[in-house]
């Protein structure tokens, strides 16, 4: 959540749990329906599921309501992955069709479609303000797009293969990859890889920066989550304030 103090996850088990950040406990599960969970975010009226109904269609409704907001239709194959945007006003959602639709939330309507991936689009996400859109697939690549427009800016190739999961810093100066039993951190302007995260046993299937930027926390199929600072250990520390 926005103050830091819990970690929410969704789960194939048809779950979502609401963890306390700083000791680890479960404080909240909430069940969902007869339909995996691909994704859950803190809203404004409470945390938003969205499970995947039909493979290609997406369902979202409010958790603390019970009630069915919109179904996506557009995708012509499975979808694998969901964000919702940061002003609560966007969805984005990546398929096994090679694409990614963003749609309005309000009125649950297709704004654009990026194009340009040629394997299964894993995951997708925004940078902090909203402005640009970072994808990661199967193809071993990871693009960066124009939010605003769709316009593709930039194909970062992988060194690890196949991508399962992107996404920025909150000041939007690095990216962080995940794919093989490793986490990568990436230069957003060059994409050159600046420190490698390890210790996960199997693949990453998550990996985001937490707000401040500090702390970093990935998930992986080998049923751990880590959590680690977002410095490599020999990069020295800011100076304090005085």
């Amino acid at each position: 959540n926005h103050d830091g103090t819990q970690v929410l996850t969704a789960s194939a088990d048809q779950t979502a749990k609401i963890w306390d950040a700083e000791t680890g406990s479960v404080v909240n599960t909430i069940q969902g329906n007869m339909d995996p969970i691909l994704g859950a975010v803190f809203g404004s009226d409470g945390v938003i599921l969205f499970s995947r109904i039909a493979e290609k269609n997406a369902k979202i409704w409010n958790a603390k309501t019970g009630t069915t907001m919109h179904t996506l239709k557009g995708h012509t194959d499975m979808i694998v992955s969901i964000r919702l945007s940061p002003d609560r006003s966007q969805i984005l959602t990546g398929s096994s069709d090679r694409t990614a639709i963003l749609w309005d939330l309000k009125t649950g309507k297709e704004i654009f479609v990026l194009k340009g991936h040629t394997d299964v689009v894993n995951s997708v996400s925004f940078n902090h303000e909203g402005t640009k859109i970072i994808t990661g697939s199967w193809d071993k690549t990871t693009k960066i797009w124009n939010a605003k427009t769709g316009e593709l800016i930039q194909t970062i190739p992988s060194v690890i293969g196949g991508i399962l999961t992107a996404s920025f810093s909150p000041d939007g100066s690095r990216i962080i990859t995940g794919g093989d039993q490793t986490a990568r951190i990436l230069d957003a302007a060059t994409g050159t890889e600046v420190f490698t995260l390890k210790g996960h046993t199997g693949p990453v299937t998550n990996a985001v920066f937490s707000e401040d930027g500090m702390l970093i926390v990935t998930g992986s199929m080998d049923g751990t989550a880590r959590l680690r600072t977002a410095r490599p250990t020999n990069e020295p520390k800011p100076p304090k304030a005085r």
